[in-house]
């Protein structure tokens, strides 16, 4: 999945959430993300939207757009040290991530529409719906394409 797909993501949870932080005069809004420290970026401030992002990008950018806040430790065998650790902790302890048999994350893998799709969902708040409509990937991805959450989007 493309980092501008979740940046488009984003900005419409953006939106939902936070209603008039963007203004018709925003002219970048990847730079109104930044700024409001959901985007990062690499070292350098770059933020390679042209490049496919990975489950450690989009779980702490979704983290960071909701402002999650749990003391967890990390448990997964292969976060200790990342760059994401403190994010994907928060999104395990707040159910948006789950320990694998091997318990690890993955966190340079990239990223698949359907677990993109049950991030946002359960981030919305509508994890017990998902679940009743069939589970993941079904049930999730089902809701968020009743809820409209990527009209107009092509995968």
């Amino acid at each position: 999945m493309k980092k501008v797909l979740a940046v488009y993501l984003s900005i419409v949870m953006s939106f939902i959430c936070c209603s008039g932080v963007f203004s018709a005069d925003t002219e970048n809004p990847s730079d109104t993300l930044k700024e409001m420290g959901i985007l990062k970026g690499y070292p350098d401030g770059s933020l390679h939207l042209e490049d496919t992002i990975t489950r450690a990008e989009a779980t702490a950018l979704l983290v960071r757009l909701d402002n999650l806040e749990f003391n967890s430790s990390s448990a997964f065998k292969d976060m200790h040290g990342h760059w994401a650790e403190k994010e994907v902790s928060m999104a395990y302890a707040a159910g948006l991530v789950e320990v694998t048999g091997e318990e690890t994350f993955s966190p340079d893998a990239k990223v698949t529409v359907q677990e993109f799709v049950k991030m946002v969902v359960t981030l919305l708040g509508y994890k017990d719906i998902a679940e009743s409509r069939g589970g993941y990937p079904v049930g999730y991805l089902s809701h968020a394409n009743m809820l409209g959450v990527f009209h107009g989007l092509k995968f």
